[in-house]
């Protein structure tokens, strides 16, 4: 039988460039000249030729596959150049006969090495979806009491019991987080040179335009959800959710990505203050209290889930398909928004009933005097600034530095999986243990401490390990962090001064500020080299700190 080699050798490394681990795979023909075995041709050494092997071919393994036409296959081969696995085919002519030998193998180590990974990466998927399970299943049980509560609450013409928001809340933050762990490495791949920036700068600015137009939305939607209702509100959500996912899923430049994020950005603004005021419009204290509670539950859990779920579907499917299935998503919420919200003759409005003398007191402050204010002034820029600064770590850093060694989408989201699931469960206790025993100011001190000691943690060891280990000492730093934070702000002479409700709408804008820088800073970081910029990063943090507790302690004499 005439063999082409050349047809040949270009069909195994065609299979070779495109076939995954192809490349610790060799090839080798052998054929039965004059009773010895020979090798005729090698993909590997990409020569034909006759090349005698040692033993005779009388009483071996290719005499039974030449008499037999069956293949064999050996999982244990012993040669000087190792062990390997390999398999020999019988190659035939037109009639059947067996003419030579096709042998495929690879080395047993890299097989195992393979395997191991392989069993690895089944272990992380079945470890993030028994997660996931446990936070559905937690959402589900937990609403049943609202879902089980309207029928009579809208037959008695009351609210329903603020749990019917859960699988709202956590259905809106699962969709759009399902691009988190990725939306970096989008940006990136949408990148041309020819764009007036670098990569690192088109991997940060999908995230920080989003987040700035989530910060203007949350501004306009303040002013439509008192004409429109929270109802009304929700809706237009959904419908910029919704054309935000198509935008990404068929974008084919950075421009058209970086306006699906405006929109989905604009849409994340419009539901925070749609369910704020929603949950702010409850009679009952207790209504309240409990609906913000399920509302951050809800939402951590909604974030966890979508990160993870999204990971996987881009992974597998590629990122356009991830926002594909988003945008599919999404009318879930639609139908859930006329389910679980009530009309405003339902709810009463959230107003503060306030004598003279406050209400006289509060006009007198502007909201410029009001930010001017150095306690106010320095916690935004010394506290609140620099540490959402820091917490971009792991929405734009890490989706980087993790691509850089590879590992996958999937793994990338992990992380994010890690620092919920750290949030979600040792908040409530650490919240209430740390703060009784040090008191909010010590305990929003402490937690920036630790993302300080996080960072220089990295710095002297960078690695993916590293990184897991800064965001899990993130998490623990957040679960009572944010929470003395809050407490810490709307216990400033000046916000009570001010008002709690426009004070905490300030606060809520230099947060979405600050989110937005955070991707930004996270990119020149990149640019002036890792260890460097988080060096000066960290040091930046540092000192911020130690003024604010310096000058801290100085109005505090002042005051006394």
């Amino acid at each position: 039988m005439p063999l082409l080699w050349n047809e040949i050798d270009n069909i195994i490394h065609e299979y070779s460039d495109n076939a995954d681990g192809a490349e610790e795979v060799y090839f080798v023909i052998y054929k039965e000249i004059d009773g010895i075995i020979s090798e005729i041709y090698s993909a590997e050494d990409h020569h034909v030729g006759f090349y005698p092997m040692a033993g005779m071919f009388e009483g071996s393994v290719e005499q039974r596959i030449y008499e037999t036409g069956e293949p064999y296959q050996s999982n244990n081969y012993n040669s000087a150049d190792g062990s390997y696995m390999f398999v020999a085919y019988p190659v035939t002519d037109e009639s059947g006969e067996v003419v030579a030998l096709l042998e495929t193998g690879t080395d047993l180590y890299v097989f195992n090495a393979e395997n191991s990974e392989l069993v690895k990466n089944v272990l992380v998927y079945v470890f993030m979806s028994l997660i996931i399970a446990l936070l559905i299943l937690g959402e589900v049980i937990i609403s049943r009491e609202g879902l089980a509560d309207r029928r009579p609450a809208i037959k008695e013409k009351r609210p329903i019991s603020p749990n019917i928001i859960r699988p709202l809340v956590f259905i809106v933050y699962f969709a759009a987080n399902m691009s988190t762990a990725f939306t970096p490495l989008y940006g990136t791949e949408l990148w041309r040179e020819s764009d007036p920036f670098s990569a690192e700068i088109a991997a940060a600015l999908p995230i920080s335009v989003e987040t700035v137009a989530a910060a203007l939305a949350t501004v306009l939607a303040g002013f439509i959800c008192d004409k429109t209702g929270c109802k009304n509100l929700s809706f237009a959500a959904a419908f910029f959710y919704i054309s935000g996912n198509l935008m990404a899923a068929n974008a084919n430049n950075l421009y058209v990505f970086i306006g699906a994020n405006i929109c989905t950005g604009a849409a994340g603004g419009m539901f925070a203050i749609a369910i704020n005021a929603y949950i702010a419009a409850f009679s009952d204290e207790e209504y309240r209290s409990k609906g913000f509670a399920g509302l951050n539950a809800a939402c951590l859990a909604g974030i966890n889930c979508g990160t993870v779920v999204g990971s996987m579907i881009a992974e597998h499917l590629g990122f356009s398909n991830t926002y594909l299935a988003a945008a599919c998503i999404v009318p879930a919420m639609v139908v859930l928004v006329a389910l679980c919200m009530q009309g405003r003759k339902y709810l009463a409005p959230f107003t503060a009933e306030e004598n003279d003398e406050e209400s006289d007191s509060k006009k007198s402050m502007s909201v410029f005097r009001f930010i001017c204010k150095p306690r106010v002034l320095m916690f935004f820029v010394m506290i609140n600034f620099p540490y959402i600064i820091c917490a971009s770590f792991l929405s734009y850093f890490f989706p980087v530095y993790g691509a850089e060694s590879m590992l996958t989408e999937t793994q990338i989201s992990l992380a994010f999986l890690l620092s919920g699931v750290v949030s979600i469960y040792l908040g409530p206790v650490l919240s209430e243990v740390i703060s009784k025993r040090m008191g909010t100011y010590r305990s929003m001190l402490f937690a920036s401490v630790i993302y300080a000691s996080a960072l220089v943690f990295f710095i002297v060891s960078p690695s993916i390990l590293s990184c897991f280990i800064v965001v899990a000492m993130f998490a623990v730093a957040d679960s009572f962090g944010l929470t003395a934070q809050s407490v810490y702000f709307t216990n400033l002479p000046e916000v009570k001064k001010l008002g709690n409700g426009k004070a905490m709408s300030i606060n809520t804008t230099v947060e979405n500020i600050s989110s937005a820088c955070g991707p930004m800073i996270f990119a020149y970081i990149f640019i002036l080299g890792t260890e460097k910029g988080l060096m000066i990063l960290a040091a930046g943090f540092v000192l911020m700190l130690t003024i604010f507790a310096a000058a801290h302690r100085i109005i505090e004499k002042k005051d006394k």
